[in-house]
């Protein structure tokens, strides 16, 4: 059962991204995400609390890339939180110089930015870094699922260039 909900929940999450990312041409930004620099900083973990408090109460979450020509908003309930429970608890640790952030992730509940976080997702590093006032306050690295999810994201967004 767990592995058709997660195939569903990808598919359809699939089909958001090529459909936003069709429409990232007439929709550009202009906005720059800006993104601290916290290389070889050690970054605590992101209480178990916080993270279940985004699961109950975010209803929206918005992404912008730095290095991809679109962004992405999820608000289906269920995807909103099949993405928050992709963060697997486990700690960051140090961020190494290799690792660089490629977007920025954004928990909305009614309109309300209730946190901000750096997607980093590139060969050895797959975490989310909670910001706040653009330093770095908490992470999570991501569960199996949670690669799964974004290398389907950017094979598809690769695929719609």
């Amino acid at each position: 059962m767990c592995k058709i909900l997660s195939k569903q929940y990808i598919l359809i999450l699939i089909i958001f991204v090529i459909v936003t990312a069709c429409k990232s041409d007439t929709n550009k930004s202009t906005e720059v995400v800006k993104t601290p620099t916290v290389q070889n900083q050690t970054v605590p973990r992101a209480e178990q609390s916080f993270v279940q408090d985004l699961f109950n109460r975010v209803d929206q979450i918005d992404y912008i890339f730095n290095t991809f020509d679109f962004s992405m908003s999820i608000t289906e309930p269920n995807a909103v939180k099949s993405n928050i429970a992709t963060l697997s608890g486990d700690s960051v640790g140090s961020i190494t110089t290799q690792c660089k952030p490629i977007g920025r992730q954004m928990f909305m509940s009614k309109g309300e930015m209730l946190a901000e976080a750096d997607l980093y997702f590139s060969e050895g590093c797959h975490y989310l870094i909670f910001v706040e006032k653009e330093k770095p306050v908490s992470g999570s690295k991501f569960n199996d699922r949670g690669i799964e999810f974004y290398n389907s994201v950017f094979a598809q967004a690769n695929g719609a260039r």
